[in-house]
């Protein structure tokens, strides 16, 4: 996977570097929530005031951080994205005469579109989200764990749950992605057949006959399509549930530990902040895992 990023190494380590940066600042999120709500429970003016200038501060870096990590990452994808379809179109083109013949040219023109967009999607973002939400997690794991190791082991078994429902559905979802990636190359071949046999079909009046046909493949496509997007949604259903239902329990552990003296108000808001920097990261690796097992034997044909 990281083979594609090989030639802006410079430019994924700073994608790399905003990243571990932004979730930093998410950690500092929490820690500036519960002094501000210990301040107001403890009537701390003085903790009250200093936290408006960090609020202050701590937005003038985030909005900037956040902004820069953006355009890296954008300026990244763009850039992988190009030499993937240079490597293609080189590769297509370093064939021998025989070799290039024995594959239609809009079989071509498929992976150099639909083929390279499936990957840009499934493949090149959700990797970038996963390596992204996976620092997000470790350090919301570690500041969770300082809070409360029973709090932190809770929600790394719930993680456990969380994880191996919607992994089960990585190789069918893998099968669908393939079987749609040779239609989406066979209705490309078909349509650019049908608009080259144009005169013919006019002469012959082939017309109701070639609408049919394309009315059948169009319909064929779209529900390979929808046999993807099926198990994607309800993978992404599983991991969003359990998620909800993991933060919710973990909510209710620290509201007992509170009622009974054990926490601070505050450090029940700081929980509240890192269970949703915990669960988050997982659902959306967990949505992500999927897509790029799924686009694997299309990279691999690419």
């Amino acid at each position: 996977m990281l083979k594609l990023f090989r030639n802006h190494k410079g430019l994924f380590a700073l994608v790399l570097l905003f990243s571990v940066i932004n979730s930093a600042l998410g950690i500092g999120a929490a820690v500036i929530l519960e002094n501000i709500l210990n301040s107001v429970v403890d009537g701390n003016w003085g903790l009250f005031s200093i936290m408006l200038w960090v609020v202050l501060g701590y937005i003038v870096v985030l909005v900037a951080m956040s902004a820069c990590g953006t355009i890296a990452e954008k300026k990244l994808i763009v850039r992988t994205v190009q030499d993937l379809r240079n490597d293609v179109q080189q590769g297509i083109l370093s064939r021998d005469t025989e070799r290039y013949k024995t594959t239609n040219t809009a079989d071509y023109l498929s992976a150099l579109t639909n083929e390279v967009k499936i990957i840009e999607e499934n493949v090149i973002v959700a990797f970038l989200n996963t390596i992204q939400y996976a620092l997000v997690f470790v350090m919301a794991a570690v500041a969770l764990f300082v809070y409360s190791p029973l709090i932190g082991g809770i929600m790394l078994f719930g993680l456990l749950l969380m994880y191996l429902l919607p992994a089960s559905l990585g190789k069918p979802i893998g099968k669908r992605q393939e079987a749609y990636s040779a239609s989406l190359s066979l209705f490309t071949t078909r349509l650019k057949d049908q608009f080259s046999g144009y005169e013919v079909i006019r002469s012959y009046r082939l017309v109701d006959q070639a609408k049919a046909a394309f009315t059948r493949q169009n319909e064929e496509l779209s529900e390979r399509k929808y046999g993807v997007d099926k198990l994607l949604a309800l993978s992404e259903v599983i991991a969003g549930v359990m998620g909800a239902g993991l933060q919710i329990g973990t909510m209710l552990v620290a509201g007992f530990l509170v009622l009974n003296g054990q926490m601070a108000a505050g450090t029940l808001l700081a929980i509240l902040q890192l269970s949703g920097m915990f669960v988050q990261p997982v659902a959306i690796i967990l949505q992500s895992i999927p897509k790029i097992q799924g686009a694997g034997p299309v990279l691999a044909r690419l």
